[in-house]
């Protein structure tokens, strides 16, 4: 499958997983008809390219929702509304950004481009109360040396060995 394509699915896969949460109390921001999603995203540095496609990916998403008449959370459409937060291709800086945006109520966030840098977001999004799923690029299996337990954050992407098989 091609990458392009597989980060769409991935994208599409994580935006039906979080707004299926977000239909359970306090797990979004959910205000004037719009649910609004968080992700930390590299937009600058090492992985800026990579994180600029994923970005187009989520915007790409939303838009698409958003045009069929949103998601239904409860008994209501709501419109998706992505806020993409530059981690600067940095494990701190994906821990700030997860700690920062549980301090703004987002409970359910898009994680790290990167196992290092979903996993220390996860754990800084923890810390505020917040889930991280992360869509594509942290696999289900820790990295060698790492805690085996994650019990905060999610992958969708297939273990680490499926992409070297």
């Amino acid at each position: 499958m091609p990458t392009s394509r597989l980060i769409r699915k991935s994208c599409f896969a994580a935006l039906a997983v979080l707004v299926f949460a977000a239909s359970a109390p306090a797990s979004a921001k959910l205000r004037d008809g719009v649910v609004s999603l968080a992700v930390s995203l590299p937009l600058t540095g090492r992985f800026s390219s990579s994180g600029a496609r994923l970005g187009a990916a989520y915007r790409f998403a939303a838009e698409t929702l958003n045009e069929a008449g949103g998601v239904a959370v409860g008994r209501r459409d709501y419109q998706l509304s992505i806020e993409i937060r530059d981690d600067r291709s940095s494990v701190s800086g994906a821990a700030a950004n997860a700690a920062a945006l549980a301090e703004e109520d987002f409970l359910l966030q898009l994680g790290g481009f990167g196992e290092r840098a979903a996993i220390a977001g996860a754990n800084a999004g923890a810390a505020g109360g917040a889930i991280v799923v992360s869509p594509l690029f942290a696999s289900p299996s820790p990295p060698d040396g790492e805690e085996a337990e994650r019990p905060r954050i999610f992958s969708i992407a297939p273990p680490r060995a499926a992409f070297f098989a």
